[in-house]
């Protein structure tokens, strides 16, 4: 028995799961196993023989306070320890929380696994103060505590997708990762250009695994119940590790493969629209103003997102010194084919004014607004398609080192990131031969949510003979970056009563930008689908919408299939080219006001000083300041519509001109945190921090685009400085047992020189002399605040008897409020609202989770909701756009073979959305809806493999 455990404890926490569910050790082996579960020591620096020595350095860029593994290991010594595989990664987890010099919240590698989590964005949807919003089956954008621009990191190093500031989270396998952590607050040393916060996920090292060779693989697959396929992964880690007379030197290479495929269907009505005096009503006499959707519409996309991703590290590392080389690459690609069917109500079903005419028209009691009406347009209408393909290249490579003396820590990093973003998407309208006549409920009550409901009377959407081809637009974007990033740090301990050590350091990014967009048209056809070209003459069904949902309804019509569509694209080129020659070529005609060529540059070096007194309690923390100073230069372009008359005719002419410009700001970001230890269960940390969020690139390059036609013009602001947040933070954290903790975290966060476009009168350089344009540009316009608290707590029933002691629990529950003040602008078109709430913030978050564990065998639930948010502002005010709560649970029980011939294989159940949540809104009215997005629900299971 002592051989297996210590073998076991070598093999560090990732295989702690295979014990037995209770070990009881001499104190000898006690010490070793301990160690080896310190959070952030990794296996290298376990003792072994007597030839290892504990390192005091966690983490990839922040050291421990110097006693603090060392006394754990000595407190612990003559005590039984519990090693489990759900305990063991929440105690991991737990104790980095409790040692950090911030305020974090660390999810680990074991825990990961436990729930049906495809990427990081899954990971992290329930950490406290996170919102999160899901499209097409994947967690689509991350707010922290209603702040978007959340900044991501990989071991500390910044990384972005496209040409944007923000990755994307779902590009991030987690089947890869070794932890999860988001900083609510920053230290110092931190890189700069986020005022939201930080997730930094680690990636696994060849030395956090045992000795020799080591294999971890797994394949999943989970069944979608809209889109009737299968959700599928592949996951393959290879490690070997061996001691030289050196060092230990280690080789690992790391791939996943995930594809998911999706279906979601949506049932809208646009914003309201008042009927028109000139709009043929009926015989019924209606209230002055009558209120209707501009239009309504149904919505059906389909497609798949393969991501495969790659990993490959060497590591060499004593007793005193760690190199490591490292690179990560994804190539997700995401291939969406979007069917709409848009109907008029109160607008021009095209740009003629021609308007729909209404009648059995039917009020919501008590109001102006149309509950139902039968339409009759008086135009053509028809269905769109789009078939858009999107592909990514994300890529990292870093060299980083560490040694450590006793009196110093010094350690340096000089990495390449980029990122490449190519979206292509071809958009094909067709026409209804016969203008149908269509019976619409804006909130039916037929269906499990009300939504709008729409019935044709006249008209057989599968009838092929009702379609004709009315043109087509072709749109392609891309957008690159590529960065050099360098930093060095150098921490002295002072082993001295008050001071306890100095950290200095410096960080340099630069970074190349790039977008470019081109499109081309070709509309107002009215062509017979048998004159098109092969493969453009026959439409078939779409997909059939709201699978699982209990929805019931006819809208399920013709379209192109997405393959035919594509391989058959070269001859309807050809077909079109004799009437809109832009057609003629491969490459789209460019569209010069998307252009940009951009560099930047951030230079930024950061003190800080850790210290340790005691004032009737003990009392650590951190006193420091970070200077950047940011540069960029862009290149864009003016671009002027001019009307001229030529022999008579009038054209209107587009002329393009370069424009240059720079920006410049120096930023000083102070910390300053205190920790406050009661007692070693109970302590309170105080956090004052200073962080700044970069503009988008787009909005600071200097185009402008504009049109003496009707002088009006769009640009960006090369003066735009960043939003800066001043955070006040304090946090109360109680921890019992080996997993406990209660934490109350109130906040308050300010935020100063907040963008948002304003229209003002301008006169541009390029524009005719003595003219005012109307320009809309993003100015810093505003302050506003999100201030609220959280709390969080999770404990294992141990006192419980029997096998009730196996459950366990956590929760979480964020609550925020938010306010948003304008300041006027000279020349300014309107005044702006004095205050405003802030779009996107959901006052209510909380999350719940049921765990249990037995031996091998755990089981988990949990339970996520978003309370109601702010989407989108309209004129007047109650009209606004909400978004319904949300709701998500996702469930599953994983098991793993102790013995014989398949000990370490693995098995999981699981569940995706148990509920079959849907994402729902309404304009300003409950009873009003927007629209209703059904989510699918996936199950299935997993086959994981150690060796």
């Amino acid at each position: 028995m002592a051989l297996i455990v210590a073998g076991c404890a070598a093999a560090g926490p990732a295989f702690a799961q295979d014990l037995p569910q209770f070990v009881t050790m001499p104190p000898r082996l006690t010490a070793l196993t301990t160690l080896a579960m310190v959070p952030g020591l990794p296996p290298e620096d376990v003792e072994q023989g007597g030839s290892k020595k504990a390192s005091n350095k966690a983490g990839n860029d922040k050291p421990l306070p110097p006693q603090s593994d060392n006394d754990a290991l000595r407190d612990e010594k003559d005590k039984d320890v519990v090693v489990t595989g759900v305990r063991s990664s929440l105690a991991q987890a737990r104790d980095k929380k409790k040692k950090a010099d911030t305020i974090v919240d660390i999810v680990e590698a074991d825990d990961i696994g436990k729930l049906p989590n495809n990427t990081v964005g899954d990971v992290i949807a329930s950490i406290p103060g996170i919102n999160v919003f899901r499209r097409e089956g994947e967690v689509d954008n991350i707010q922290l505590r209603g702040l978007g621009g959340v900044q991501t990191t990989i071991g500390g190093t910044p990384i972005e997708s496209g040409a944007a500031r923000v990755a994307s989270i779902a590009d991030l396998p987690s089947d890869l990762v070794k932890s999860v952590e988001v900083y609510k607050t920053r230290t110092p040393d931190q890189v700069d250009g986020a005022g939201a916060g930080t997730i930094n996920i680690q990636f696994r090292q060849p030395t956090d695994f045992n000795y020799g060779f080591t294999f971890s693989g797994n394949v999943a697959a989970r069944y979608n119940n809209q889109a009737r396929q299968y959700n599928q992964t592949y996951t393959g880690i290879v490690n070997y590790r061996f001691e030289t007379g050196i060092g230990d030197l280690g080789a690992q290479l790391g791939f996943t493969w995930n594809k998911n495929p999706f279906l979601e269907s949506q049932a809208r009505n646009d914003p309201l629209g008042q009927v028109q005096t000139r709009q043929v009503v009926g015989p019924q006499i209606l209230p002055l103003p009558t209120y209707a959707p501009n239009q309504v519409f149904f919505q059906y996309t389909t497609g798949a997102r393969a991501t495969p991703s790659y990993s490959a590290s060497v590591q060499w590392t004593n007793d005193k010194t760690s190199i490591v080389l490292e690179g990560n690459y994804a190539t997700p690609k995401f291939d969406r084919h979007t069917n709409q069917l848009y109907m008029p109500i109160t607008i021009q079903a095209t740009s003629t004014n021609a308007l729909p005419a209404l009648s059995n028209i039917t009020l919501v009691p008590g109001t102006n607004r149309i509950a139902s009406v039968t339409v009759s347009p008086v135009n053509q209408v028809g269905p769109i398609s789009y078939l858009n393909q999107e592909n990514s290249d994300n890529y990292l490579l870093k060299l980083s080192g560490r040694h450590s003396e006793d009196r110093f820590d010094a350690t340096t990093e000089i990495a390449v990131t980029g990122s490449h973003f190519d979206r292509s998407q071809l958009e094909t309208r067709n026409r209804f031969v016969n203008r149908p006549v269509y019976d619409v409920e804006f909130a039916s009550d037929k269906f499990r949510f009300p939504m709008m409901n729409l019935q044709f009377r006249n008209l057989d959407l599968l009838d092929p003979n009702q379609y004709r081809f009315f043109g087509v637009f072709e749109d392609r974007l891309r957008g690159q970056n590529s960065s050099i990033f360098t930093r060095a740090d150098l921490t002295l301990r002072t082993f001295g009563n008050f001071i306890d050590r100095f950290q200095v350091g410096m960080r340099f990014t630069q970074t190349q930008r790039s977008r470019d967009y081109g499109s081309r048209n070709a509309t107002a056809l009215q062509i017979p689908l048998s004159d098109l070209p092969a493969g453009w003459g026959k439409l078939v069904p779409i997909a059939e919408g709201f699978g699982g949902t209990g929805v019931v309804n006819n809208a399920r019509w013709l379209s192109y299939d997405r393959s035919a569509a594509r391989d058959d694209y070269a001859a309807l080129r050809q077909f079109l080219t004799p009437f809109f020659p832009a057609f003629a070529t491969d490459e789209l005609p460019e569209d010069r006001s998307q252009f940009f060529r951009a560099t930047e540059r951030s230079v930024a070096a950061y003190a800080t000083a850790y210290y340790n007194t005691k004032l009737i309690f003990p009392i650590s923390g951190l006193i420091g300041a970070r200077i950047t100073n940011w540069t960029s230069s862009a290149l864009s372009y003016s671009s002027r519509t001019v009307r001229r008359v030529v022999n008579g005719v009038t054209t209107d002419t587009l002329l393009v001109e370069p424009l240059s410009g720079r920006g410049n700001y120096v930023s000083v970001e102070p910390t300053v945190t205190a920790i406050i230890k009661f007692s070693d269960k109970f302590q309170t940390r105080l956090s004052y921090n200073v962080g700044v969020r970069r503009p988008d690139v787009s909005l600071v390059t200097p185009f402008v685009s504009f049109s003496d036609v009707n002088g009006f013009g769009s640009a960006g602001n090369p003066n735009l400085r960043p939003e800066r947040t001043t955070r006040y933070d304090a946090i109360f954290e109680y921890y019992f047992g080996r997993v406990g903790l209660i934490t109350i975290n109130p906040y308050y966060w300010k935020l100063n020189g907040s963008i948002t476009n304003f229209q003002t009168e301008e006169l541009l350089e390029n524009g005719q002399d003595g003219r005012l344009y109307t320009v809309s540009r993003p100015y810093n316009a505003g302050s506003g605040y999100r201030r609220g608290v959280e709390a969080q707590a999770q404990t294992f029933f141990t006192f419980l008897p029997g096998i009730l002691k196996n459950f366990g629990a956590s929760a979480n529950f964020t609550y925020t409020e938010s306010e948003q003040t304008y300041n006027s602008l000279p020349g300014a078109k309107s005044s702006p609202p004095v205050k405003a709430p802030i779009f996107g913030v959901a006052k209510y978050v909380y999350n719940v989770a049921g765990l249990f564990e037995r031996g091998l065998l755990n089981a988990r639930v949990s339970f996520n909701y978003n309370g109601t948010q702010l989407d989108q502002q309209f004129s007047p005010i109650e009209n606004s756009s909400y978004i319904i709560p949300r709701e998500w649970m996702d469930a599953a029980i994983n098991y793993t073979i102790p013995n014989g011939p398949l000990k370490n294989l693995g098995f999981s159940l699981q569940v995706q959305n148990v509920l079959a949540s849907a994402r729902r809104s309404f304009y300003g009215y409950p009873d009003q809806p927007r629209d209703v997005i059904f989510m699918a629900r996936t199950y299935g299971g997993v086959i994981r493999y150690r060796f």
